[in-house]
């Protein structure tokens, strides 16, 4: 396989969609539009675009974005200085995506890659669990079964927020969105690495490039209280972005909000991926909606050695410690 390191402007990013879309396990996280939009949001961020090809045939596919100022912004301490989330031709043997991933190793002093699925079950490797998840919501096309699907506890505060004449509206402002956004992350005293204006310009392009939309509730007095905006391509839906204000809390309104997207997307999808869970608390919200949660691989590789490759099998172990530092 040929591998080369490039910039945005030199893909072909029809290519480029090509594999993400054929691949069982390519998301909109992986698509052209998507980097487009984070170009935009983190024009200060180094972001590589790692191709190999294989008879003039694109095979593999990688985009890494240099995470290190993000980390200093929230301050999170970790070893990892490039993240990525590599897309792997189907065809590809364990030896083809071990090289691959060889290749990375030796750009990077230190770098964390995210796999799909697919790629872990390609290795033929023992992984072991994380807590790195997202959660899958097969959406039935009977709105009696949707509902039975969620627990009473969501049931019930459903309920709770329809009698406290809440209303889930839609209403594609960005602007309300990113206010949401900041505010969630300020209650949480993490300082997010962009500026308000810079993420309401993201969500704008997310709006206008995807088949995207924004619903809020609003309560009683007609104050926008929560906001979620999702996204389709062409596999699934995906709840992108969500926030919220202090007066959301303990209103029933969150669960109203998450029921009415689910409504909607079921009209337009078959699965929504509800992604994952940055607390214990929304993870076990999440959960109220009876989805699937699936458990996403993470290998992370430095130039002087393997650090975590995550295996409980020290002879899989040896065998990508072979290719990976040959």
């Amino acid at each position: 396989m040929i591998h080369q390191v490039t910039n945005f402007s030199s893909i072909n990013w029809d290519e480029w969609n090509e594999l993400v879309f054929k691949s069982e396990y390519g998301t909109i996280y992986h698509s052209a539009t998507w980097f487009r939009s984070l170009e935009e949001l983190f024009p200060e961020a180094l972001f590589d675009y790692h191709i190999w090809y294989r008879n003039q045939q694109l095979v593999a596919i990688a985009a890494f974005l240099n995470r290190r100022h993000l980390r200093v912004a929230q301050g999170i301490k970790g070893w990892s200085t490039f993240y990525a989330s590599p897309i792997f031709c189907d065809t590809l043997s364990t030896e083809d995506v071990l090289r691959a991933i060889a290749d990375l190793a030796q750009v990077y002093d230190k770098c964390e890659m995210i796999f799909q699925p697919s790629a872990a079950k390609l290795l033929t490797l023992p992984w072991t669990s994380s807590d790195r998840v997202t959660f899958l919501l097969a959406l039935d096309s009977d709105s009696e079964k949707r509902w039975k699907n969620t627990t009473s506890h969501t049931r019930n505060s459903v309920r709770k927020a329809l009698k406290e004449n809440c209303v889930v509206v839609r209403d594609d402002d960005p602007s309300l969105l990113a206010h949401l956004y900041f505010l969630t992350y300020q209650r949480q005293e993490v300082e997010l690495p962009f500026s308000k204006v810079r993420l309401r310009d993201f969500f704008v392009s997310i709006v206008n490039e995807f088949d995207a939309a924004i619903h809020f509730v609003r309560n009683q007095e007609g104050v926008p209280c929560n906001g979620l905006l999702v996204a389709k391509d062409r596999k699934r839906s995906y709840a992108l972005f969500s926030g919220s204000d202090h007066r959301a809390e303990r209103s029933g309104s969150g669960s109203l909000l998450w029921w009415e997207t689910i409504n909607f997307v079921s009209a337009r999808s078959t699965e929504l991926d509800m992604i994952g869970a940055g607390t214990p608390g929304i993870r076990r919200f999440k959960r109220n909606f009876n989805p699937e949660e699936v458990t996403i691989p993470e290998l992370a590789v430095s130039r002087s050695g393997w650090s975590a490759l995550k295996v409980c099998s020290l002879e899989a172990g040896r065998k990508a410690k072979n290719y990976l530092f040959r």
